[in-house]
């Protein structure tokens, strides 16, 4: 599976039903947690923070947008 890795800043984070989805003003689509994280929870917060300070974040990712790593 490739793994493609972005720069940049959490635009939103919604959630709806339990689903964690995350977007990005570079890319169009939102973006989830990849499911076979090791620690998903703490991958969530540090999302959380990220987007709550403004900072900016490198993330890597697969093709269904699924976020594997914050950098």
């Amino acid at each position: 599976m490739t793994i493609m890795e972005s720069t940049g800043i959490i635009r939103r984070i919604v959630e709806r039903d339990g689903v964690f989805r995350v977007s990005f003003p570079e890319h169009a689509g939102y973006f989830s947690i990849a499911p076979d994280t090791a620690d998903a929870a703490a991958l969530e917060q540090r999302l959380r923070s990220a987007a709550d300070t403004g900072a900016t974040i490198t993330f890597r990712f697969d093709a269904r947008l699924r976020i594997t790593e914050i950098l």
